[in-house]
This record gives C-alpha cells, structure tokens and sequence, in this order.
C-alpha cells in the first residue's frame, strides 16, 4: 500500500469480502476464485498545451502502464478488463468496469472536454488531487455479465462519492 494513503487497501478489500460473503455463496466463491487485485498510483504530470501554450495537467499513462506491466506481467494491457475503484484524496469517488487502461485514461482526459455534462462534472478537477486505484482483474475477460454484476454490487453498496455528486 502507498504509504499517504489514509485508505488501507486490505480493509477494503475485506469489506468487499464480507459484502459478497453475506450476498450469496457461489457469487462468493466466483470472487475469490476468479478475481485478482492490484492498487496502483495515479500519478499526473504537468504538460505543455500546443494549442495554448499552456501548462495543463495530464495522467502520465507511460508510468500507469509500467505500473500495470508489473502487477500483470502476461497480460495485453489494452484488452485486460476488469473492475476499478478510483479515489480522490483518500476517499472513494468511483468505480467503473470496462478495459481498465483505456477507462482510467477516459476518466483523466474528462475535464478537458469543452462541455461538461452533469456526469462529467465530478470529474473537472480530478487531476488536482491524489489519486489511486484498487484494479480487480477478471481471470477470464469473457466474463462480461458477471464483472457488470460485481460492478452493479460495488457501486451500490460503496455508494462512490460520484454517484451522490451526480444525484
């Protein structure tokens, strides 16, 4: 676990145990049987904007895809789908499912959008903060209902920061 943050990643993944624990037995075992877990950094870097000569903050995608290299050494980063729980400063903002790579650089890029939508509001000055994710990879990456089941359950009972920013 990264040292500053106030978030301890085994508690969380224990609460997410005891949650599906309480839910369901097979959905239980499928968990535990089919999921493997990694935390890794959002780190962000100051760019130079060609357009405007400005500085703009941007997701150093070179450092997260090292940082995936080394938690799924034979995995095709691109394709690897799963399950991700970002958090800002400490405090869980969101989670998602999808081809986590692409996502999290999607979620990055969001207030770069010259349209900010209710949804994508959370997120405007997301690169100001620390950030961290904790990534549950799918075994099997065909297993889409079942990684949009978990996600569903997460969300639903963690009830993201987001998700109230968003109601």
């Amino acid at each position: 676990m990264y040292s500053n943050n106030s978030v301890d990643f085994q508690t969380e993944l224990d609460r997410i145990d005891d949650l599906l624990g309480k839910l369901n037995i097979k959905l239980h075992e499928y968990w535990k049987d089919n999921i493997e877990v990694a935390e890794l950094q959002l780190n962000i870097k100051d760019t130079a904007d060609i357009k405007s000569d400005n500085v703009i903050k941007k997701l150093d995608t070179l450092d997260l895809r090292n940082q995936f290299k080394l938690k799924f050494p034979d995995e095709d980063l691109s394709n690897l789908k799963g399950i991700y729980m970002i958090y800002r400063n400490n405090e869980l903002f969101y989670i998602g499912e999808g081809k986590i790579l692409s996502r999290l650089r999607r979620h990055c890029n969001k207030p770069y959008r010259k349209i900010l939508s209710p949804r994508i509001k959370p997120f405007e000055k997301i690169l100001e903060d620390e950030l961290y994710v904790i990534v549950f990879k799918m075994k099997n990456p065909e297993h889409d209902r079942q990684r949009i089941l978990f996600e569903t359950i997460l969300t639903a009972h963690l009830l993201p920061k987001y998700m109230m920013d968003v109601f």
